[in-house]
């Protein structure tokens, strides 16, 4: 399993974009999974 984030700074990533809240939760949610995983 690979998982990639690409740049979700502040200055791309911002409450404009459709469903942000959504979308924000469910990063942190992948990232906390591939990390319980030992996948960086």
């Amino acid at each position: 399993m690979i998982l990639l984030v690409v740049d979700t700074q502040k200055g791309c990533f911002n409450e404009e974009l459709y469903m942000f809240e959504r979308v924000k939760e469910n990063i942190k949610k992948l990232i906390a999974i591939a990390r319980e995983n030992h996948v960086e």
